[in-house]
Protein backbone atom coordinates (compact mmCIF):
# COMPACT_ATOMS: atom_id res chain seq x y z
CA UNK A 1 0.00 0.00 0.00
CA UNK A 2 1.53 3.34 -1.02
CA UNK A 3 1.67 6.52 1.07
CA UNK A 4 -1.17 8.36 -0.76
CA UNK A 5 -3.46 5.41 0.00
CA UNK A 6 -2.51 5.47 3.68
CA UNK A 7 -3.21 9.20 3.78
CA UNK A 8 -6.59 8.73 2.09
CA UNK A 9 -7.53 6.10 4.66
CA UNK A 10 -6.38 8.38 7.47
CA UNK A 11 -8.46 11.28 6.16
CA UNK A 12 -11.50 9.03 5.87
CA UNK A 13 -11.12 8.05 9.52
CA UNK A 14 -10.92 11.64 10.81
CA UNK A 15 -13.58 13.21 8.61
CA UNK A 16 -17.08 13.79 9.89
CA UNK A 17 -19.23 10.73 9.24
CA UNK A 18 -22.32 10.94 7.05
CA UNK A 19 -24.52 10.75 10.14
CA UNK A 20 -22.59 13.53 11.83
CA UNK A 21 -22.93 15.77 8.78
CA UNK A 22 -26.66 15.03 8.66
CA UNK A 23 -26.92 15.95 12.35
CA UNK A 24 -25.17 19.25 11.67
CA UNK A 25 -27.51 20.00 8.78
CA UNK A 26 -30.55 19.12 10.86
CA UNK A 27 -29.37 21.31 13.74
CA UNK A 28 -28.54 24.45 11.82
CA UNK A 29 -31.43 24.27 9.32
CA UNK A 30 -33.93 23.84 12.17
CA UNK A 31 -32.40 26.80 14.01
CA UNK A 32 -32.39 29.05 10.96
CA UNK A 33 -35.95 28.07 10.05
CA UNK A 34 -37.16 28.85 13.56
CA UNK A 35 -35.40 32.21 13.55
CA UNK A 36 -36.90 33.21 10.21
CA UNK A 37 -40.39 32.09 11.22
CA UNK A 38 -40.38 33.55 14.73
CA UNK A 39 -42.78 36.50 14.99
CA UNK A 40 -40.34 38.70 16.88
CA UNK A 41 -36.96 37.55 15.56
CA UNK A 42 -37.98 37.65 11.90
CA UNK A 43 -38.52 41.41 12.22
CA UNK A 44 -34.91 42.09 13.16
CA UNK A 45 -33.07 39.50 11.04
CA UNK A 46 -31.34 40.46 7.80
CA UNK A 47 -29.71 37.11 7.06
CA UNK A 48 -28.30 33.94 8.59
CA UNK A 49 -25.29 32.01 7.32
CA UNK A 50 -22.76 29.39 8.36
CA UNK A 51 -19.18 30.05 9.35
CA UNK A 52 -16.45 28.15 11.19
CA UNK A 53 -14.70 24.86 10.48
CA UNK A 54 -17.76 23.09 9.04
CA UNK A 55 -18.33 25.77 6.40
CA UNK A 56 -14.60 25.92 5.63
CA UNK A 57 -14.36 22.08 5.43
CA UNK A 58 -11.68 21.91 8.10
CA UNK A 59 -13.81 20.15 10.74
CA UNK A 60 -12.64 16.80 12.09
CA UNK A 61 -14.53 13.97 13.73
CA UNK A 62 -15.40 14.52 17.42
CA UNK A 63 -13.37 12.51 19.90
CA UNK A 64 -14.78 10.78 22.98
CA UNK A 65 -18.05 12.23 24.29
CA UNK A 66 -17.81 15.47 22.34
CA UNK A 67 -20.31 16.31 19.58
CA UNK A 68 -20.02 17.87 16.16
CA UNK A 69 -20.54 21.63 16.16
CA UNK A 70 -21.52 24.32 13.71
CA UNK A 71 -21.47 28.11 13.97
CA UNK A 72 -24.37 30.23 12.71
CA UNK A 73 -24.06 33.97 12.10
CA UNK A 74 -27.30 35.88 12.64
CA UNK A 75 -27.10 39.29 10.94
CA UNK A 76 -29.57 41.59 12.71
CA UNK A 77 -30.94 45.11 12.38
CA UNK A 78 -29.82 45.96 15.92
CA UNK A 79 -28.02 49.30 16.19
CA UNK A 80 -24.76 49.54 18.11
CA UNK A 81 -25.80 53.01 19.21
CA UNK A 82 -29.08 51.74 20.67
CA UNK A 83 -27.44 48.63 22.15
CA UNK A 84 -24.22 50.19 23.38
CA UNK A 85 -24.05 47.46 26.04
CA UNK A 86 -23.29 44.27 24.04
CA UNK A 87 -25.01 42.09 26.64
CA UNK A 88 -28.31 43.85 25.94
CA UNK A 89 -28.02 42.87 22.28
CA UNK A 90 -27.38 39.22 23.12
CA UNK A 91 -30.31 39.25 25.54
CA UNK A 92 -32.65 40.08 22.65
CA UNK A 93 -32.39 36.40 21.70
CA UNK A 94 -33.26 35.12 25.17
CA UNK A 95 -37.06 34.84 24.65
CA UNK A 96 -36.42 32.89 21.45
CA UNK A 97 -33.96 30.59 23.21
CA UNK A 98 -36.37 29.99 26.10
CA UNK A 99 -39.12 29.14 23.64
CA UNK A 100 -37.16 26.65 21.51
CA UNK A 101 -34.06 25.64 23.50
CA UNK A 102 -34.95 26.02 27.19
CA UNK A 103 -32.38 24.35 29.42
CA UNK A 104 -30.13 23.68 26.41
CA UNK A 105 -28.49 27.06 25.82
CA UNK A 106 -25.81 29.10 27.55
CA UNK A 107 -24.87 32.76 27.13
CA UNK A 108 -21.17 32.94 26.26
CA UNK A 109 -18.70 35.76 25.80
CA UNK A 110 -19.44 36.43 22.13
CA UNK A 111 -22.21 33.99 21.34
CA UNK A 112 -24.98 31.73 22.59
CA UNK A 113 -24.11 28.06 22.77
CA UNK A 114 -26.84 25.45 22.24
CA UNK A 115 -26.12 21.87 23.33
CA UNK A 116 -28.43 19.25 21.83
CA UNK A 117 -28.16 15.50 22.19
CA UNK A 118 -26.72 15.15 18.70
CA UNK A 119 -24.99 18.46 17.90
CA UNK A 120 -23.67 21.72 19.38
CA UNK A 121 -24.66 25.05 17.85
CA UNK A 122 -22.86 28.36 18.29
CA UNK A 123 -25.08 31.37 17.55
CA UNK A 124 -23.29 34.65 16.87
CA UNK A 125 -25.34 37.82 16.34
CA UNK A 126 -24.11 40.93 14.56
CA UNK A 127 -25.09 44.58 14.55
CA UNK A 128 -26.98 46.07 11.63
CA UNK A 129 -24.96 46.30 8.39
CA UNK A 130 -25.27 49.23 5.99
CA UNK A 131 -28.03 49.10 3.40
CA UNK A 132 -25.49 48.48 0.64
CA UNK A 133 -24.12 45.48 2.55
CA UNK A 134 -27.50 43.85 3.12
CA UNK A 135 -27.68 42.65 -0.49
CA UNK A 136 -24.33 40.89 -0.14
CA UNK A 137 -25.35 39.20 3.10
CA UNK A 138 -28.63 38.00 1.60
CA UNK A 139 -27.00 36.51 -1.52
CA UNK A 140 -26.81 32.78 -2.26
CA UNK A 141 -23.02 32.81 -2.01
CA UNK A 142 -23.30 33.84 1.66
CA UNK A 143 -26.40 31.95 2.81
CA UNK A 144 -25.71 28.63 1.04
CA UNK A 145 -25.19 25.82 3.54
CA UNK A 146 -22.74 23.64 1.59
CA UNK A 147 -19.17 23.30 2.87
CA UNK A 148 -16.32 24.48 0.63
CA UNK A 149 -15.15 20.91 0.05
CA UNK A 150 -18.54 19.99 -1.41
CA UNK A 151 -18.60 22.63 -4.13
CA UNK A 152 -16.59 23.16 -7.28
CA UNK A 153 -15.78 26.83 -6.66
CA UNK A 154 -17.01 29.61 -4.38
CA UNK A 155 -17.05 33.32 -5.07
CA UNK A 156 -18.69 36.30 -3.42
CA UNK A 157 -20.90 37.35 -6.32
CA UNK A 158 -24.59 38.01 -6.76
CA UNK A 159 -24.69 35.58 -9.70
CA UNK A 160 -23.13 32.70 -7.76
CA UNK A 161 -25.34 29.63 -7.39
CA UNK A 162 -25.11 25.88 -6.94
CA UNK A 163 -26.34 23.82 -9.86
CA UNK A 164 -28.27 20.59 -9.38
CA UNK A 165 -25.88 18.43 -11.41
CA UNK A 166 -22.59 17.04 -10.13
CA UNK A 167 -19.11 16.81 -11.61
CA UNK A 168 -18.36 13.37 -13.06
CA UNK A 169 -20.98 11.79 -10.80
CA UNK A 170 -18.94 12.79 -7.74
CA UNK A 171 -20.25 14.51 -4.63
CA UNK A 172 -18.76 17.86 -5.66
CA UNK A 173 -21.53 20.17 -6.80
CA UNK A 174 -21.08 22.33 -9.86
CA UNK A 175 -21.45 26.05 -9.35
CA UNK A 176 -22.02 29.03 -11.61
CA UNK A 177 -21.03 32.67 -11.47
CA UNK A 178 -20.75 35.32 -14.16
CA UNK A 179 -17.06 35.55 -15.06
CA UNK A 180 -17.47 39.20 -16.05
CA UNK A 181 -19.06 40.18 -12.75
CA UNK A 182 -16.57 41.66 -10.29
CA UNK A 183 -16.37 39.93 -6.93
CA UNK A 184 -17.71 41.82 -3.93
CA UNK A 185 -15.39 42.88 -1.19
CA UNK A 186 -15.94 40.99 2.03
CA UNK A 187 -18.13 42.65 4.64
CA UNK A 188 -16.65 43.12 8.14
CA UNK A 189 -19.32 42.64 10.79
CA UNK A 190 -19.64 43.84 14.38
CA UNK A 191 -20.32 41.26 17.09
CA UNK A 192 -21.02 41.86 20.80
CA UNK A 193 -18.35 40.90 23.32
CA UNK A 194 -19.83 40.59 26.82
CA UNK A 195 -16.49 40.11 28.55
CA UNK A 196 -14.86 43.16 26.96
CA UNK A 197 -18.14 45.11 27.16
CA UNK A 198 -17.76 46.39 23.63
CA UNK A 199 -18.58 45.57 20.02
CA UNK A 200 -15.74 43.98 18.05
CA UNK A 201 -15.21 43.62 14.34
CA UNK A 202 -14.84 40.28 12.56
CA UNK A 203 -14.88 39.18 8.92
CA UNK A 204 -16.07 35.56 8.55
CA UNK A 205 -16.56 35.96 4.80
CA UNK A 206 -12.90 36.88 4.42
CA UNK A 207 -11.98 33.66 6.24
CA UNK A 208 -14.16 31.63 3.86
CA UNK A 209 -12.73 33.42 0.82
CA UNK A 210 -9.12 32.97 2.02
CA UNK A 211 -9.66 29.26 2.63
CA UNK A 212 -11.31 28.78 -0.77
CA UNK A 213 -8.43 30.49 -2.57
CA UNK A 214 -5.75 28.65 -0.59
CA UNK A 215 -7.42 25.29 -1.16
CA UNK A 216 -7.71 25.98 -4.88
CA UNK A 217 -4.03 26.99 -5.15
CA UNK A 218 -3.06 23.77 -3.33
CA UNK A 219 -5.05 21.52 -5.69
CA UNK A 220 -7.73 21.08 -3.00
CA UNK A 221 -5.26 19.58 -0.51
CA UNK A 222 -5.07 22.51 1.91
CA UNK A 223 -8.17 21.59 3.94
CA UNK A 224 -6.89 18.02 4.22
CA UNK A 225 -3.59 19.22 5.68
CA UNK A 226 -5.52 21.36 8.17
CA UNK A 227 -7.65 18.36 9.16
CA UNK A 228 -4.53 16.25 9.71
CA UNK A 229 -2.87 18.87 11.92
CA UNK A 230 -6.07 19.48 13.88
CA UNK A 231 -6.38 15.76 14.55
CA UNK A 232 -2.73 15.57 15.67
CA UNK A 233 -3.38 18.52 17.97
CA UNK A 234 -6.45 16.80 19.40
CA UNK A 235 -4.91 13.41 20.16
CA UNK A 236 -1.84 15.04 21.68
CA UNK A 237 -3.91 17.16 24.07
CA UNK A 238 -2.45 20.47 22.90
CA UNK A 239 -3.87 23.40 24.94
CA UNK A 240 -6.99 25.09 23.56
CA UNK A 241 -5.13 28.26 22.64
CA UNK A 242 -3.81 29.45 20.31
CA UNK A 243 -6.69 28.57 18.00
CA UNK A 244 -6.03 26.68 14.78
CA UNK A 245 -7.26 29.27 12.28
CA UNK A 246 -5.80 30.67 10.19
CA UNK A 247 -3.11 28.06 9.68
CA UNK A 248 -0.05 29.45 7.96
CA UNK A 249 2.21 26.98 6.18
CA UNK A 250 5.60 28.32 5.12
CA UNK A 251 7.27 26.79 2.11
CA UNK A 252 11.05 26.26 2.22
CA UNK A 253 11.06 27.33 -1.42
CA UNK A 254 9.49 30.70 -0.81
CA UNK A 255 10.07 33.62 1.49
CA UNK A 256 6.35 34.26 1.69
CA UNK A 257 3.80 32.45 3.82
CA UNK A 258 1.78 29.98 1.82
Amino acid sequence: MNIPTYFSRFLKEIRLTENQVNDLIKGHTTLRKRLNEDEDMSKIIVSTFLQGSYRRSTAVRPKGDSRSDVAVIVVTKLSMEEYSNPEDAINVLKPFMEKHYAGKYQIQGRSIGISLSYVDLDVVITAAPSESEEGILESNSVTDMLALEDIETWSLKGSWEVLSETVEASSIFKTYSNANEPEWKTVPLWIPDRDAEEWKQTDPLAQIKWTQEKNKSCNRHYVNVVKALKWWRRINNVPKHPKGYPLVICSPYSRQAK
